[in-house]
């Protein structure tokens, strides 16, 4: 996969050979649309289209980015649902006695099945935007810190190179010019004092500075 930014190669390698972590997905993503905010939830249907229908994700996302909570459906829709359920398990149950083909009335019942899913609760309350916000930060904090975690064991430098590129939060962002100073301890040069010879130190992270 071609990226507009270079990378060292056994860093690019680290993430190849991580390339199923979620965490890896995100920073594969960044790195196509460097110094552009993705909000989570576009980071995750982009990652991983859902099998529903998009259109009420495309209508009200900009409003839920900013942390409305709006319904993801409503009861409306849901009965509708529930009606035509119930008419395509007729329609199915008639097809399978006379021995005909209902894999498409299956897979419309999947379709249906899965938006139901994803938009309600288990106890059938509607979800919102904002509740599922707040659970895509979670999910997206704890995926990218376990691709960390195995960066810094793996390849410290890999760690280093994430750490200082890569925005978190609701919003996340390739940083293509991030600042020096934010950059973690064990990434940072250490300073040498006047006239001493350069050497090379090792820090507690395994990264090589002068």
């Amino acid at each position: 996969m071609l990226h507009p930014i270079s990378i060292k190669p056994h860093i690019s390698d680290f993430l190849q050979s991580h390339s199923d972590m979620w965490g890896s997905k995100i920073v594969f993503l960044l790195l196509s649309k460097p110094d552009e905010p993705i909000h989570v939830i576009r980071l995750s249907h982009t990652i991983d289209p859902p099998s529903y229908p998009t259109w009420q994700f495309d209508r009200f996302r900009r409003t839920f980015e900013n942390n409305c909570g709006i319904p993801q459906t409503d009861k409306q829709t849901l009965r509708d649902i529930d009606k035509r359920l119930i008419k395509l398990i007729a329609i199915k149950a008639e097809l399978m006695v006379n021995e005909l083909d209902f894999a498409e009335i299956e897979t419309e019942m999947q379709t249906l099945i899965e938006y139901r899913k994803e938009t309600t609760k288990p106890n059938g309350r509607i979800k919102s935007f904002r509740l599922e916000t707040q659970k895509e930060v979670k999910r997206h904090r704890i995926s990218f810190q376990r691709l960390l975690d195995k960066a810094l064991v793996e390849c410290p430098e890999a760690y280093c190179f994430f750490k200082k590129h890569v925005q978190t939060g609701t919003y996340y962002k390739w940083l293509s010019f991030p600042d020096e100073e934010d950059a973690p301890m064990q990434c940072q040069e250490k300073k040498r004092p006047k006239n001493q010879p350069k050497a090379v130190l090792k820090s507690t992270g395994g990264v090589d500075v002068i």
